[in-house]
């Protein structure tokens, strides 16, 4: 049968008006690892970014406690303990010129970092390149981070490598009220961890009462996409407050730490760890995004 001009416009607008009814009614909530390649994202402002092309500029060097006060890892020299050092590198990089370099001694319980604070939120996302050249002891864990942490010093999302038996596996750490921080989740999943490789590491910390959410993916360099390594969901969060009642994320932190006291398993070994364009926002970063660099 053929339409009349007019009745064939007619069908025509039902058509479109309906293609675009569906478009607006089909749910748009995205599967953890493609929020995490950030497919579907909104594109909103950097909460911050750095590659360290300004050096320790845009860091603090102490460790993460009370904004900016003595944190309770520190005993000597800024942002480092028990002889571990930090500096900035300019031959190891992942992009640009300079990238930050941390150094531990053989000594369980070496920390050295930098940390930035940032406004409070209660969803935080945090991505930063790494690389280490440490040859970790079967039990032992290595924090590479990158490290979202509270008001005082909790770790609300951390990620680690771990020797289990001989192979090296992702972890990670997260925090809740009853069990503070400490709790891991170890995963066979994700790229295969080498040493002297760059990878992407981006946690997730949502804080909540009984909602609570942490997540983390890792992506090796090279890779198109993120592996989600480990998810915890229904968390009570919410503990770590601010002076004013305040919570949510407040600190990000990079550097390395070699666990002592709470991780019976822990060997003591000699690591060095790289990092390089660091980035935080309120939503899931994109490849693209991890992948751009940073002054």
């Amino acid at each position: 049968m053929q339409l009349k001009p007019i009745t064939a416009i007619a069908v025509l607008l039902l058509v479109v008006a309906s293609l675009l009814l569906s478009g607006c009614t089909t749910s748009k909530t995205p599967t953890a690892t493609s929020t995490a390649q950030g497919a579907q994202a909104t594109p909103t402002a950097f909460v911050f970014s750095d590659g360290f092309e300004n050096g320790w500029s845009a860091w603090t060097y102490d460790s993460p406690h009370r904004d900016g006060q003595l944190g309770h890892h520190q005993t000597s020299g800024p942002g480092a303990i028990l002889g571990a050092t930090y500096a900035l590198e300019s031959t190891v990089v992942h992009s640009g010129n300079t990238a930050a370099k941390f150094t531990l001694p053989a000594v369980a319980g070496a920390w050295a970092d930098v940390y930035k604070t940032v406004p409070y939120a209660t969803t935080l996302y945090m991505s930063g390149w790494f690389m280490f050249d440490a040859s970790i002891p079967k039990g032992s864990y290595l924090m590479v981070g990158p490290c979202i942490c509270g008001y005082d010093d909790h770790d609300l999302a951390n990620a680690y490598i771990y020797n289990d038996n001989g192979v090296l596996k992702w972890t990670m750490e997260y925090y809740t009220n009853a069990a503070s921080d400490k709790l891991l989740v170890t995963s066979s999943l994700g790229p295969s961890i080498q040493t002297n490789v760059w990878y992407n590491v981006q946690v997730m910390s949502k804080v909540g009462n009984g909602n609570g959410e942490v997540a983390m993916w890792v992506m090796q360099q090279g890779q198109s996409q993120f592996t989600e390594i480990a998810r915890m969901t229904g968390l009570t969060n919410d503990g770590d407050k601010g002076p004013n009642g305040e919570i949510g994320a407040r600190h990000l932190q990079v550097g390395a730490w070699m666990p002592a006291s709470w991780l019976v398993t822990q060997q003591a070994f000699t690591a060095t760890a790289w990092y390089d364009d660091t980035l935080a926002s309120t939503r899931a970063l994109t490849v693209k995004e991890a992948t751009t660099t940073f002054a």
